[in-house]
């Protein structure tokens, strides 16, 4: 993963390259804890059921749209925080 990332912000400038680097591992690590949040709203302690994921997507999504297109700053940290959450969030209810 580490290398994957890194190739990806790789730049000219070293503080550029680590500031990508950094900004990426970080919303990585946010948008599974909101994607784990949004699964669990969903179920809950129990195996949850398709209809309460989807409630809970139609909730939260608009929100992300939104932020999506109008929270200042790098784009890609954005995009990683926001697909990193959508998998999280849908994927356990995948298998269960």
């Amino acid at each position: 993963m580490y290398s994957f990332m890194g190739q990806l912000t790789l730049a000219r400038l070293r503080g550029d390259t680590t500031f990508g680097l950094v900004a990426r591992i970080i919303s990585t690590f946010a948008g599974g804890l909101t994607g784990a949040a949004i699964w669990y709203i969903s179920s809950g302690s129990g195996r949850g059921s398709p209809f309460g994921l989807a409630v809970t997507c139609a909730i939260a999504f608009p929100f992300f749209f939104y932020a999506r297109l109008y929270w200042p700053g790098p784009l890609v940290p954005n995009m990683i925080f926001f697909t990193t959450t959508a998998l999280v969030g849908i994927h356990p209810r995948k298998f269960s």
